[in-house]
C-alpha cells in the first residue's frame, strides 16, 4: 500500500529528523505510513522521510501540559495552542495525539527553501 501524504513545517520536520519529536495534534486520528511533506498542500515537497503512526488518544486542549506540547517539538503548551489555532481556525475542545515512528530518512531529500 502507498503511504499517504502529511504537511509539517521545516521546523518540525527537523526536529522528526532529530528524534525531537515523536507525536503530532491532528483533528482526526491517524494510522499507518505517511510520508512526510513540506509546504502548502498543493505546492508541498516530499522530505524523505516516512512515519508510521502507531498510537492515537483524543486529548482536550486545554490541559496540555508544556510536556505534552515538548513532545510534538514545541516548546510549551500555550505555543503549541497558538500554533494549532493558526493551522486548523477556531479549535474545538479536544483533538487527536498521534504518536509515531520514523521508518525512513532520506537526507539528501531536503527541500529547497523558497
Amino acid at each position: 500500500m502507498k503511504p499517504r501524504r502529511i504537511i509539517f513545517t521545516r521546523p518540525l520536520i527537523e526536529k522528526i529528523r532529530r528524534g525531537e519529536a515523536q507525536c503530532t495534534y491532528r483533528r482526526e486520528p491517524k494510522q499507518g505510513l505517511f510520508e512526510v511533506y513540506q509546504g502548502p498542500w498543493m505546492k508541498a515537497k516530499p522530505t524523505g522521510i516516512l512515519i508510521e503512526f502507531y498510537s492515537s488518544e483524543q486529548v482536550h486542549l486545554g490541559i496540555l501540559t508544556d510536556a505534552d506540547a515538548q513532545a510534538a517539538g514545541v516548546k510549551d503548551a500555550e505555543t503549541l495552542r497558538r500554533l494549532l489555532e493558526r493551522w486548523y481556525g477556531k479549535l474545538p475542545q479536544t483533538m487527536w495525539r498521534n504518536w509515531f515512528k520514523v521508518q525512513q530518512q532520506d537526507p539528501g531529500a531536503r527541500p529547497q527553501a523558497p
